[in-house]
């Protein structure tokens, strides 16, 4: 073994550190922390073990970085700082969690991080910086036992476009927390879609859209429910027989510009077309009786909007910051107006009639909508 504090601070040794091992050789806490000097590491198969802090701030070494497959663990900030390598992180595969902080700072890592499938937990506790800033990285693909990731794990991670769930259970936490703005695609098990959608369909950001690993075709169907859109966007008409379309299905299709539903679609789930923000003209289903929570958040170019005569309840936020809306006219069969459901709808011009029909107006309904002027 290498005992704790080992080799603490000797930042004048310099060339590549090889760390010879026999089987169940362990790297004790702190073992070559702040070591600089050194330009390179290579891990021997042997090494079980590598402690907290072992390689804190070894910011010279440069290369790859390879965990071998014999190693069961690391240490909380094992390898914070070490900016140096530049070039992949290979992680070993026998490996059942990620501490916290563990590679906090390895900002020019380059090309794919890949979360080996015995791994079920990514950080201790929330907000704990697992990969936090490595901006060099641009993909991550999160293995098949992984149930929970904490708030954070790839914050700072900015230069990561796409993201692959391989289980089927969806983990817990929210793995996008400040992870940027470049992330384009988040692919998860098309038998698992619907569970994904609903666990982060609040937390995706804008700029990504939920899809499915190897998918084909534009529409997953199961039963009379639309569970996601999976096209190019532009416009497209529902099929037939679909009666739900369902939560997220369209979320973050920004080049969605104009949808027609089928008679047969009866409830628009919540999400179901948040982000869209190309979005212009929605034909909606004569039978319409429900739209969701949030269904149409975010869809700042939607101009024609005719709401069907069968139409019951507006969800919460259903029309939020639709701000290109030019009038308003409400169905007598409608109840419900949720909270917040046309929330700085300002581009809408005319009277406002308020049908009997209507029980209930929730808080912030019409907030900030300062261009009715009947």
């Amino acid at each position: 073994s290498i005992g704790n504090d080992a080799f603490y601070d000797c930042d004048g040794f310099n060339g590549k550190l090889v760390i010879e091992a026999n089987d169940g050789m362990t790297i004790g806490d702190s073992a070559f922390y702040d070591c600089r000097g050194f330009t390179g590491l290579e891990i021997g198969n042997g090494v079980t073990s590598i402690g907290s802090y072992a390689f804190y701030y070894c910011n010279g070494m440069t290369g790859d970085l390879v965990i071998p497959d014999t190693v069961t663990s690391i240490g909380s900030y094992a390898f914070r700082y070490c900016s140096g390598f530049d070039g992949t992180l290979t992680l070993s595969e026998n490996l059942t969690k990620i501490n916290g902080y563990t590679f906090d700072g390895c900002s020019k890592i380059t090309g794919e991080i890949v979360i080996p499938d015995k791994i079920t937990s990514i950080g201790s506790s929330y907000w704990d910086y697992a990969f936090r800033n490595m901006d060099g990285i641009t993909s991550i693909v999160i293995g098949e036992s992984v149930t929970m990731i904490y708030n954070g794990a790839f914050s700072g991670c900015d230069n990561v476009k796409e993201m692959t769930f391989m289980g089927t259970t969806v983990p817990s936490g929210n793995p996008f927390a400040e992870i940027g703005t470049a992330l384009e695609n988040v692919y998860v098990p098309a038998e698992s879609f619907d569970a994904y959608s609903a666990a982060y369909k609040s937390y995706l950001p804008t700029s990504a859209r939920l899809s499915i690993i190897g998918a084909e075709g534009d529409f997953l169907i199961d039963g009379d429910v639309l569970i996601a859109y999976l096209g190019e966007g532009g416009e497209v008409v529902i099929p037939d027989g679909v009666k739900t379309i369902g939560t997220g299905a369209f979320q973050n299709c920004t080049t969605l510009t104009k949808v027609t539903m089928p008679d047969s679609v009866e409830t628009v789930g919540e999400y179901a077309f948040s982000g869209c923000t190309g979005l212009v003209a929605v034909e909606f289903s004569d039978s319409l009786v429900t739209i969701g929570n949030y269904a149409f958040q975010n869809c700042t170019s939607l101009e024609s909007l005719t709401l069907p005569s069968s139409l019951v309840t507006i969800g919460n936020d259903a029309f939020y910051e639709c701000k290109a809306i030019k009038s308003l006219t409400f169905p007598t069969a409608l109840e419900t107006i949720g909270n917040s459901a046309f929330y700085n709808c300002d581009g809408i011009t005319g009277g406002l009639t308020i049908p009997a029909s209507v029980s209930s107006i929730g808080n912030n309904a019409f907030y900030d909508c300062d261009g009715f002027n009947g």
